[in-house]
């Protein structure tokens, strides 16, 4: 009996210690890692190698990842800016567009002056925007004199137009995660506030300071601002025909150009025609002419302007002032007012 005691308490020492060495050597609650945790770590530790060679979030993840209810203005103006570093700058219409869309580009008698109307044609000046045949909106003599409600215009159609709707997905400013600016704004597209600065800046210079809140009212001009989004959303888009740009002549300057032009009228019907000045009241294409004749009748009839240009230290030219120095002849006024009462009767 003695001995069955002695041999079970043998067995029971056995166990314990070897209980003892399992828990405190290798177990899941002794002082070294468990295994399935080693597992865990060396996940966690892949997981954050991994991350760290993605690159760095865009303007797009940031927005879907942060996605909330509401925006402060400091937030909504961080997606902005940030927006416009991801997406491409403002499309500039070059020469060959420029062409295409101007056909009396072709009778430029040099590079220079074709140079020349494209400048002013990307600044807007002597386009619909900022005309000179039927207004002085153009007309200053130093970027102070310059009305606000031209300088915002003119920066406005310069910019990038951001769109946040899906029906736009292929735009090249479509902006996925962004259809929260619709509450904000009520509109699928718009005009940041800091790029209508930018276009003013540089196409005006540093001194252009941009009135936001500039009252754009005519038919070109119909703009709404929200200030607590930043954003120029339009509300209509009307107007005539286009007008062009059209370098008559220009003087080399110590740093700049000063030029003398015309803006020539663009057809309603014919593809590369153009109107006279007010024609585009009269129901027929008989007074719709070709390029060349264009030019010829513009500098008879349309209004001239000399506008003075500066080359910037970065190499490109600003509007430093606009004088209207001939206005135009106006186009057979009885026929027009004729044309009218025909069409309201």
């Amino acid at each position: 009996m003695k001995i069955k005691c002695l041999s079970f308490a043998i067995i029971m020492v056995a166990i314990v210690l070897s209980g003892y060495l399992y828990f405190s050597e290798g177990s899941y609650y002794g002082e070294e890692t468990p295994p399935a945790a080693i597992n865990n770590e060396a996940e966690s530790s892949c997981s954050v190698e991994k991350k760290s060679e993605q690159p760095p979030k865009t303007a797009s993840s940031v927005r879907e990842n942060d996605k909330k209810d509401e925006y402060t203005r400091e937030e909504l103006q961080k997606i902005r800016l940030q927006i416009m570093e991801e997406y491409p700058d403002a499309t500039i219409t070059d020469e060959d567009e420029y062409k295409s869309l101007f056909a009396a580009a072709f009778e430029h008698p040099d590079s220079t002056s074709l140079k020349l109307s494209l400048f002013l044609y990307n600044a807007k000046i002597g386009t619909q925007v900022a005309g000179i045949n039927f207004c002085t909106d153009a007309e200053f003599a130093s970027i102070e004199e310059l009305p606000e409600t031209t300088l915002l215009y003119c920066a406005i159609r310069s910019a990038r137009c951001f769109c946040w709707d899906a029906t736009w997905k292929n735009d090249p400013y479509f902006v996925p995660d962004a259809d929260f600016f619709r509450k904000y704004t009520d509109d699928v597209e718009g005009f940041f506030k800091e790029d209508v600065e930018k276009q003013a800046y540089t196409y005006f210079g540093e001194d252009a300071k941009v009135n936001h809140f500039a009252e754009l009212s005519n038919d070109y001009r119909n703009y709404n601002y929200y200030e607590y989004a930043g954003v120029h959303t339009p509300i209509g888009r009307g107007g005539g025909p286009p007008s062009y740009p059209f370098v008559l002549s220009y003087t080399e300057l110590e740093n700049g150009y000063e030029v003398v032009f015309v803006s020539i009228q663009g057809g309603w019907r014919q593809e590369n025609r153009f109107s006279k000045l007010d024609a585009y009241f009269i129901d027929s294409t008989e007074d719709e002419m070709l390029p060349k004749e264009a030019v010829e009748w513009y500098t008879e009839h349309g209004a001239q302007a000399r506008v003075i240009l500066e080359e910037q230290e970065d190499g490109r030219l600003i509007v430093k002032s606009l004088k209207i120095i001939k206005e135009y002849t106006e186009y057979e006024p009885l026929i027009i007012e004729e044309t009218k009462e025909k069409r309201a009767g």
